[in-house]
């Protein structure tokens, strides 16, 4: 056929055709099945379940090993007197301690209040001569301190001098 055939039919068709179709679908009785044999899925259904079941089994076996291999070692090392593990289960078989029967209401704690700022920081020349400028009660504390921690001969030894410079 040419483009003018092509044409020429398409001035002759030009009324409409209706083109009638019946779809008939089959009944069920009428569907033949193939036959297809289950019993190979089956069985791999079945190993897949019997090898998660001897999974978790292992699992378990090997968790309760673990727990039984972990119990046994802190058996052993609480046994051992210088382990740490032997100390915090001595120390919570400990009694708890008991607290005061008649507690006070109120107690005093003093804490000195260093005349001399940074005092255990600075180096001695400067606390030597800042120990000048301190009054006798100054003195005292900072003496009292001086020998309660470093107890460092030359501190001393200047902060005697000035209480007795200011006792006279």
């Amino acid at each position: 056929m040419t483009t003018q055939d092509f044409a020429l039919d398409d001035e002759l068709n030009k009324e409409q055709r209706v083109v009638e179709a019946e779809i008939r679908m089959p009944k069920l009785s009428e569907i033949k099945k193939p036959d297809i044999d289950l019993e190979p899925v089956k069985n791999v259904a079945e190993q897949a379940l019997i090898t998660t079941l001897g999974i978790g089994v292992l699992v378990a076996r090997g968790l309760r090993k673990a727990v039984t291999a972990a119990y046994e070692a802190g058996q052993k090392a609480a046994d051992d007197p210088d382990s740490l593990t032997h100390k915090v289960v001595e120390w919570m078989h400990q009694p708890p301690t008991q607290p005061d029967a008649d507690p006070s209401p109120t107690r005093r704690i003093s804490i000195p209040v260093l005349p001399i700022s940074n005092y255990d920081g600075l180096p001695i020349a400067e606390l030597v001569t800042r120990i000048e400028t301190l009054d006798a009660t100054q003195a005292r504390t900072l003496l009292a301190y001086e020998q309660a921690h470093d107890n460092r001969e030359t501190i001393v030894a200047a902060l005697q001098a000035r209480i007795d410079q200011t006792a006279e």
